[in-house]
């Protein structure tokens, strides 16, 4: 594995981005949920997402990688999260 080319800086900053970006989506999520229904705040969440997702990625990238099942299990982990995520939201006080 090559290091030099800056691509372990570019994943921590990414990582580092991606978790700001869960805190600040959660936490926007509980604050508007007084006002929005919970299922426009996820449409608008997942939309956001796949914004940013494809603002940083090529799709050339997604024909390359190495591991594809590890691409299915993460799109599998958030199908289970939304539904956890919107029972979540609905059950607070």
């Amino acid at each position: 594995m090559n290091f030099k080319d800056g691509s372990v800086l570019a994943g921590i900053g990414l990582m580092l981005f991606a978790c700001f970006c869960s805190g600040v989506s959660g936490a926007l999520a509980k604050g508007l949920m007084v006002g929005i229904p919970i299922a426009v705040l996820l449409l608008f969440r997942t939309a956001t997402a796949w914004l940013v997702v494809l603002s940083l990625t090529r799709a050339v990238e997604f024909r390359r990688l190495p591991h594809p099942w590890l691409q299915l299990l993460r799109v599998g982990l958030c199908a289970v999260e939304i539904p956890i995520y919107f029972f979540a939201l609905s059950n607070l006080p």
